[in-house]
């Protein structure tokens, strides 16, 4: 990651000025010690770089003149993560590490067995602030989407879709799954209490094939984490390869 990397959503235009403001501005400020003259890096979630310089730090905002503009296309995949709304501090971690595996788009969902069921606007913020300070710090410069459905039902996934099934049996391995051709890929995984026999009945109609991810039980953040290694190892390699 670079020394000084913010956020600004808007386009980023070459020979123009940002204003950085609220918890990037508190991090130029407080954390980093910015001071005027000091180059940074500006990135908006787009897929855009840009190169700059602080003009003027004021109360409420910073300036910053933008001296270079680097724009990167947007990903060839597309990587799903259906996630049922688990507790904050594992959600949190889930949120992290999905944006450092290069997933695309996040939905979160209130399950039948998730204790928690909604978010407060305060806390949509909050999450959306993991998402990009793990951008900022992986690298990448594509911000995922996070979208929140009522129920497991509501969800809008890709045609090729797996969820992490814990019923006892054998089961086909993800990876094993995996085709070269597949570019639109939703993982859905459950709470920690698991799915729903009537959840589990729905995801299988509407052909949602039920894979293992390790022999053992694993918690719901790390089932996510692991089945987006597995996926994001897969669909990048093909990426790279063509």
């Amino acid at each position: 990651m670079p020394k000084e990397r913010y956020y600004f959503s808007c386009q980023l235009l070459q020979s123009h000025s940002v204003a950085i403001e609220d918890n990037e501005l508190h991090h130029l400020l407080h954390v980093m010690r910015t001071k005027v003259g000091n180059e940074i890096e500006i990135v908006n979630g787009k897929g855009q770089l840009g190169k700059g310089v602080v003009a003027a730090i004021e109360k409420k905002k910073a300036l910053i003149d933008i001296t270079e503009v680097y724009t990167t296309p947007t990903p060839n995949y597309r990587l799903v993560l259906a996630q049922a709304i688990p507790r904050v501090n594992r959600l949190e971690c889930i949120l992290e590490k999905a944006t450092e595996l290069g997933v695309t788009d996040i939905c979160l969902f209130a399950s039948s067995l998730s204790e928690k069921k909604c978010f407060t606007e305060h806390q949509i913020e909050r999450l959306k602030s993991i998402t990009i300070a793990a951008m900022k710090q992986c690298g990448r410069l594509h911000l995922p989407s996070l979208k929140f459905s009522a129920t497991v039902e509501d969800v809008d996934f890709t045609e090729v879709a797996f969820f992490g099934d814990i019923t006892i049996g054998k089961l086909p391995a993800l990876s094993s799954l995996y085709e070269h051709s597949m570019k639109e890929v939703t993982i859905f995984i459950g709470p920690e209490s698991g799915f729903t026999l009537s959840e589990e009945e729905f995801l299988r109609k509407r052909q949602v094939k039920g894979v293992t991810l390790h022999p053992n039980i694993l918690r719901t953040d790390t089932a996510a984490i692991a089945s987006l290694s597995i996926l994001s190892h897969l669909m990048l390699n093909d990426t790279f390869i063509n």
